[in-house]
């Protein structure tokens, strides 16, 4: 994984941050790793959140691991203010655990992919932590970490349109007062084929 989970690009030291995102893929395996031999349920933390988003981002940004503050955001949806994200963060977590003899990896994965993305916990490198928080959903409810060169995190970026118009749509759909991570589904099962069988990765959409 020569960039870790991200976009390479991304930022002002591309070097450092493909760096940090190998140290942050490292750091998700082990936590895999861990929670699986313990055979007892994972249970999300916003530890984890903050946790693998300061990893991604030391020394990218300033407030690497804490919650963003008063500020304008460009972004493609209109994110809930930022007194509401810790408590916003702490939900999605207990919404995890209230659903996870309920469903299965890839509906956990889709959720915590969507909502971290929504709730836009960051002042930047939402994107990076929340693929690598769906990863970690999605291995630890399967139970085992699962094999495959190129996981489906950095598999995700290389279907970055689809990706984007997935998360769109459940931004919509949300608008409505509706929960529809349909399209986030559909591509982490793509992706989790394509890491399961080793397929190359597709240049088409990189």
């Amino acid at each position: 994984m020569p960039g870790g989970w991200g976009w390479d690009d991304d930022g002002p030291d591309p070097e450092l941050v493909a760096a940090n995102g190998r140290r942050q893929a490292r750091v998700v395996q082990k936590l895999i790793r861990q929670a699986t031999r313990s055979g007892a349920p994972f249970c999300l933390m916003p530890g984890h959140v903050y946790g693998l988003h300061r990893i991604a981002m030391q020394g990218v940004i300033t407030t690497a691991g804490r919650p963003r503050r008063d500020g304008e955001l460009v972004i493609a949806h209109t994110p809930p203010p930022f007194d509401q994200v810790p408590a916003l963060v702490e939900q999605m977590c207990a919404d995890v655990a209230a659903r996870w003899n309920d469903e299965g990896p890839i509906d956990l994965g889709a959720y915590v992919l969507w909502r971290t993305c929504w709730i836009h916990p960051f002042e930047d490198g939402n994107g990076r932590t929340a693929r690598a928080l769906a990863y970690l959903i999605i291995c630890t409810r399967f139970g085992f970490p699962l094999p495959g060169r190129y996981p489906i995190p950095q598999r995700v970026t290389h279907h970055r349109r689809r990706y984007f118009d997935a998360l769109t749509n459940a931004d919509r759909a949300w608008t409505r007062g509706t929960l529809d991570v349909t399209d986030l589904k559909s591509l982490l099962r793509r992706t989790l084929r394509e890491q399961l069988t080793d397929a190359p990765l597709d240049p088409g959409e990189g």
